[in-house]
């Protein structure tokens, strides 16, 4: 088994790690600056590099990273207001992601949005995920909460 840390991206030379983390850090920088902050908390704040900065990044990663965020504020999806409740009161939240490197684990994540790509098409969740020590997002169909397992949604 590969240690994550150590592979390197061929065309960048960031690790994979450094990668995800300057992608996802360059998303949520907009939405991170308008969540209310605790006494003495810093938010990072990035700006994405020009595509001549990034060459190495296909087209279509280039456009999802470019792409307005529309956020989700009102929904009839019981599970997405449970998680659009959790961004507000800024309380953690614990689910299984059957997405990423390793589908099936348990994540524990602090979210600051829910929002869809341009207005449309699935829903993502982001925010500080706790396994992974970095802001992350998670695409909410590959969400499986302990609470919802047994629901039916019509």
């Amino acid at each position: 088994m590969k240690n994550e840390v150590s592979v390197q991206h061929s065309a960048s030379g960031l690790t994979r790690r450094q990668f995800m983390s300057t992608v996802v850090l360059a998303i949520l920088s907009p939405w991170l600056a308008l969540l209310p902050q605790k006494a003495g908390a810093v938010v990072p704040v990035k700006i994405l590099p020009s595509k001549a900065a990034w060459p190495h990044l296909d087209p279509w990663l280039w456009k999802w990273l470019r792409a307005s965020r529309t956020p989700v504020l009102d929904t009839l999806d019981p599970v997405v207001e449970f998680m659009i409740g959790a961004v507000l009161n800024q309380q953690p939240i614990e689910f299984k992601y059957w997405g990423g490197s390793e589908p099936g684990q348990l994540r524990r994540v602090t979210p600051s949005l829910v929002f869809q790509i341009e207005g449309r098409g699935p829903m993502y969740l982001a925010g500080y995920c706790h396994a992974r020590q970095q802001q992350r997002i998670f695409q909410v169909e590959k969400m499986e909460f302990e609470q919802f397992k047994h629901w039916i949604i019509e």
